[in-house]
């Protein structure tokens, strides 16, 4: 019944705000929740290029992949908003499942003895997980302002539910679909090739996950390219060539487009100079790679834990961030009761995550309409954002490799 209830309110509050259309006009095009690569205004501009030229990408505007605008193409004619609402709600209802796994099989998350509110406790955990992600500000923004990034975080809790499940082909395929979608899913296979060994295999009595296998892993990576084979396949069906993958995903690594956002590329690349811009490209998309080795040897045994936390490194220091990609880690997050409540000082990160969630949008106002402050204003934010994100998630890492 609770379940049903907060499902139903998730609904309802949607409902109610896609209802407002200056309300989706206004956060549909503010830096903070839509990027170059995720913005629905772009995808609209997409359809008018693909009816005037039979191409979206003819214009340096539409840089998803192909398949994503063929899948959105046809219901932009009618009710454009429903994909949105429907990728939301099924991926509360994953939450759900997700959250039944941890109660169920990852009982490494209830071992120490800290007290928690009974809304955490295993039995409501589900319910109060999909409330979390259901009403977090950051998803709910991000949900109004049709980011295309709810596909992606879709794809990614399809795969880490299917892998608690131990089905590879299915949580392979998942993979797939969040790297053709956007690639740092891609870097998540290690914790789903875990929780698929632990699936598999009989845990010890402090539930310590037996590794990955040659086997497992070989397995794991042929699906997994078949898989993308396929997705490049019918992308190259659609598109006629392979323009596509130079305006995709080329275009990202090049970091084209110096839109602001919640990022720290685009300040650092508007100042560098033109001759060090491939140096530095490389050391910042390598930036948040670097992380994956250090964290796998320490929660290498708590694969939940370690694929929320790369989750949340990636959600910061990926090219093009926005506050839909930090909301999914704050609904991963809620999973976890008993490292939230170990944390030291989560009220000081949570009050300077606010303050500086709110400071944003007042800092891009003050740079670009009075004219009374300039860039460095609305960066200096994002660095305050940027601090305490980077916090709470070193404060749950930290917590977890002491568990």
């Amino acid at each position: 019944m609770a379940l049903s209830l907060v499902l139903l309110l998730g609904t309802c509050v949607r409902g109610l705000l896609y209802a407002i259309p200056s309300l989706h006009e206004t956060l549909s095009c503010r830096p903070e929740l839509v990027t170059p690569i995720s913005s629905f205004y772009r995808l609209e501009e997409g359809v008018f290029l693909f009816h005037s030229t039979g191409s979206p990408y003819s214009g340096d505007v539409y840089h998803q992949p192909p398949l994503l605008f063929a899948l959105l193409y046809p219901v932009l004619q009618f009710i454009y908003y429903w994909p949105w609402a429907v990728a939301h709600l099924c991926a509360k209802n994953l939450k759900l499942e997700e959250g039944r796994h941890f109660e169920i099989r990852g009982r490494e998350i209830w071992r120490s003895q800290v007290p928690v509110s009974p809304l955490f406790r295993p039995e409501n955990l589900p319910t109060t997980a999909a409330f979390i992600a259901l009403m977090n500000p950051f998803t709910l923004g991000s949900s109004i302002a049709m980011s295309t990034v709810s596909f992606t975080h879709l794809a990614v809790l399809y795969s880490l539910v299917f892998a608690s499940e131990g089905a590879v082909a299915a949580s392979m395929m998942c993979v797939a679909v969040g790297s053709y979608l956007s690639v740092y899913p891609f870097f998540l296979m290690l914790p789903i090739m875990l929780l698929l060994s632990s699936a598999k295999t009989d845990t010890t009595a402090d539930n310590k996950a037996s590794g990955v296998t040659a086997t497992l892993g070989v397995k794991c990576l042929g699906i997994f390219g078949l898989w993308l084979g396929l997705l490049f396949y019918l992308s190259w069906s659609l598109n006629g060539d392979w323009t596509f993958l130079e305006e995709t995903y080329v275009w990202v690594a090049k970091f084209s487009d110096l839109t602001p956002n919640i990022g720290i590329f685009w300040y650092f690349f508007m100042e560098v100079f033109d001759r060090f811009i491939p140096y530095f490209l490389f050391v910042m998309h390598l930036h948040p790679v670097i992380y994956i080795v250090p964290i796998y040897l320490r929660l290498a045994h708590r694969p939940q834990a370690y694929a929320c936390a790369l989750i949340g490194t990636f959600s910061l220091f990926q090219a093009y961030p926005s506050f839909g990609d930090f909301g999914f880690f704050l609904s991963l997050l809620a999973l976890h009761p008993k490292t939230i409540m170990t944390i030291e000082n989560r009220f000081v990160y949570v009050i300077g995550l606010g303050a500086a969630t709110c400071m944003l949008p007042v800092m891009w106002f003050l740079w670009l309409f009075p004219a009374s402050g300039n860039a460095n204003f609305f960066y200096n934010q994002t660095l305050v954002y940027q601090i305490f994100s980077s916090q709470i998630i070193t404060a749950f890492t930290k917590v977890e490799t002491r568990e």
